[in-house]
């Protein structure tokens, strides 16, 4: 009788320990954040007039994008970023001196990313993404611009909201079960429809690289 009790306690014991335990159900989200610079693409002159964009010269970008896992290799989310260009040096003599562009832009994104979403064990993965959005786009002319006129007036400065569509590819390194890093290259194309620029659109190839943190999901069985 007391054998057979004691078997009974250490199955209830075992059972219950097995029950009780946590299993990882994997990295669903993740959080990206890169920087990196852009170059513009285009034509320096449209025409007899200098292009705007195409003869700057860019300054850091930073971008954050959060993605979820929506199928095995399938993530989709929302990512925004800022890019800023300046320094002109067009041929125009000095017709933007000292004038700055900024993108503002935000959207949702879809990625597809190979290996196993939660496997730790698949350090190395490609991925290959397409962020349509829009970009707030501003210009700030200064006094030195040629195109103010006379050193009295009030610098030009244009604000618009247009369609931007992005497409990056690269690949991804994981360091730790939540940590990893990622080198981008990707293309980003707004539209423009200025009365005062001549840029039919402007776009640019980028560089980037970053972190990432992944995001996991934990469960108990009671």
């Amino acid at each position: 009788f007391i054998t057979t009790s004691i078997a009974l306690l250490v199955l209830i014991g075992t059972a219950h320990v097995g029950v009780c335990q946590k299993i990882v159900i994997g990295a669903r989200d993740e959080l990206h954040l890169s920087t990196g610079y852009n170059f513009p693409m285009g034509p320096k002159d449209v025409g007899d007039e200098s292009s705007l964009l195409t003869n700057m010269k860019s300054k850091p970008s930073v971008e954050i994008r959060y993605m979820t896992s929506l199928f095995r290799n399938l993530y989709v989310g929302g990512w925004a970023s800022f890019a800023r260009f300046k320094d002109w040096d067009g041929p125009s003599s000095s017709l933007y001196d000292g004038t700055s562009m900024s993108f503002l832009s935000v959207g949702p994104s879809v990625m597809y990313k190979s290996g196993s979403p939660g496997n730790a064990i698949d350090k190395l993965s490609f991925c290959i993404s397409l962020s349509p959005g829009i970009s707030r786009i501003n210009v700030d002319t200064s006094t030195d611009s040629e195109i103010n006129g006379y050193p009295d007036t009030n610098p030009l400065t244009v604000e618009s909201v247009r369609f931007t569509l992005g497409t990056h590819a690269g690949i991804n390194y994981i360091f730790t079960n939540s940590i990893g890093g990622t080198l981008l290259l990707g293309y980003q194309y707004t539209a423009a429809d200025s009365q005062i620029f001549p840029d039919k659109n402007y776009s640019w190839l980028s560089v980037r690289a970053g972190v990432f943190y992944r995001l996991f999901n934990d469960k108990k069985y009671k």
